[in-house]
């Protein structure tokens, strides 16, 4: 249910849906980032447009949608950021990043 503030925001500048995971990676960073290589040019259907590597690692893709990645430096998980225009392509492309670095 999209609360009225938040219709009022979605209505001058689109939908924007988030969620933050943090999934457990006992394979540490270097590991992270060679799983990482395996994303290749597209995620979950959409071409990646870029990639940033300022704190983690974010997918921006050619839809606006974007996934970032970033090892915990104090746990054994990494945290995964998700943004997309609807909750549903948010649950995609969690579950599409997961599949790629091997997480159920």
């Amino acid at each position: 249910m999209v609360r009225p503030l938040e219709k009022a925001l979605f209505d001058k500048v689109g939908p924007c849906y988030t969620t933050r995971r943090d999934l457990p990676w006992p394979g540490g960073k270097s590991e992270l980032e060679a799983r990482m290589e395996g994303v290749g040019k597209e995620l979950a259907g959409r071409q990646i447009a870029s990639v940033s590597s300022r704190d983690g690692k974010k997918f921006l893709l050619e839809d606006g949608s974007w996934v970032l990645a970033r090892a915990s430096g104090t746990e054994p998980i990494i945290r995964v950021y998700v943004e997309a225009a609807s909750e549903p392509r948010v649950a995609e492309l969690l579950a599409a990043f997961s599949g790629v670095l091997g997480i159920d």
